[in-house]
């Protein structure tokens, strides 16, 4: 597997955040309460690129610690 924002080979160990597609049911609060009929689309991501997305960096930016950047 390869993932979509680094482009490097996911180790099959490594946490893997895979997408789907699916109907989302919203909590009356706010954010998602259940996905229905969820299906991957064989896009995967690995942790590191989603944490740089979650903390507002870029997927093209590279890791201090990771090996290689």
């Amino acid at each position: 597997m390869t993932c979509i924002g680094c482009k490097r080979e996911i180790d099959p160990n490594e946490v893997v955040w895979y997408e789907i597609i699916g109907w989302e049911k919203e909590r009356r609060g706010g954010g998602t309460n259940a996905v229905f009929a969820r299906s991957r689309t064989g896009t995967v991501m690995c942790d590191s690129c989603r944490l740089k997305i979650k903390f507002g960096g870029s997927t093209g930016q590279g890791d201090l610690f990771a090996e290689g950047t």
